[in-house]
């Protein structure tokens, strides 16, 4: 379970600086952010406010239908949903960066709800290595082909996969049809694979490792958190990570901090490298 430490405050790059540098890490840790314009909201990844029904398998195949061509170079389907998140379709995936300064650029965007401005927020995660997984990892094939099932069949998994102790539960837990399904999806990508499948595996969080690729996950120093058969409501007390922190960001000190990050060369223009984006950066500076 993750030490937490307590939550602090700041109004400036240097600040958080301090923070980051004053907590310890262990060598073995890798450390990621999370940054949020408001402070309140929960740590969640785009598609579980869905609520419509097979949302997440639905909206992965009609962008598939309607954009083969962009997805013909991905070999796996985590590499799919790392390119379906990059189009701003809700996946799976949590966006994090190994970059505080690129956390602290979402954290600091302004944010009015309710006549009120908000605080941000700048979640810290020291993942254990044990957690962490490489783009070709097989769990990682596993965990990201859940998006093709139904919603039926992912909670008939996450329900059959709570007490499997025993090598007879795990067995019975392998010929599920759902279980099955799931092993035939990720047979596509890796012929190799086999139904070896640890019910355990799809109920923890990982740090996924995107190979390097893709413009903007270079500039982001991108990551993300990926969970199987969990529903990020206890991501902080997790396992995942061996030290939390969530650090506030003052809303009185966006607009400086912005100010302060884009002398850095955080800005826009530099995490969104595409044409478009940089145009709007651009724009931006001229009104």
């Amino acid at each position: 379970m993750a030490k937490i430490s307590s939550p602090c405050e700041i109004g400036s790059v240097t600040d958080l600086l301090e923070i980051v540098f004053g907590e310890k890490k262990s060598a073995a840790s890798t450390r990621c952010f999370r940054g949020q314009k408001n402070a309140s909201w929960p740590v969640k990844p785009s598609v579980s406010r869905k609520k419509a029904s097979d949302a997440e398998s639905k909206m992965f195949s009609e962008i598939a239908l309607d954009a083969p061509g962009d997805f013909a170079s991905d070999k796996t389907m985590f590499e799919k949903l790392v390119r379906a998140q990059h189009y701003e379709l809700p996946t799976r995936l949590l966006d994090v960066s190994l970059n505080p300064l690129v956390a602290l650029f979402f954290a600091s965007e302004a944010h009015v709800e309710d006549d009120k401005e908000h605080d941000g927020a700048i979640h810290l995660y020291d993942v254990q290595a044990a957690r962490t997984k490489h783009a070709d990892s097989d769990t990682l094939s596993l965990i990201c082909n859940l998006a093709r099932l139904t919603d039926d069949e992912k909670s008939t998994l996450k329900a059959a996969s709570k007490d499997c102790s025993s090598e007879e539960a795990i067995d019975s837990f392998r010929n599920l049809p759902a279980c099955k399904r799931l092993c035939q999806f990720v047979k596509m990508e890796k012929p190799y694979f086999e139904n070896s499948v640890q019910p355990i595996d799809l109920r923890k969080y990982y740090l996924a490792r995107p190979y390097r690729n893709n413009k903007r996950i270079i500039a982001q120093s991108g990551a993300f958190i990926a969970s199987g058969l969990l529903e990020y409501q206890a991501l902080e007390t997790s396992s995942l990570s061996d030290r939390y922190k969530k650090i506030l960001v003052r809303a009185g000190d966006k607009s400086k901090i912005r100010a302060d990050l884009d002398k850095l060369g955080i800005n826009g223009g530099s995490l969104f490298p595409e044409i478009v984006s940089a145009a709007k950066n651009i724009n931006a500076r001229y009104d």
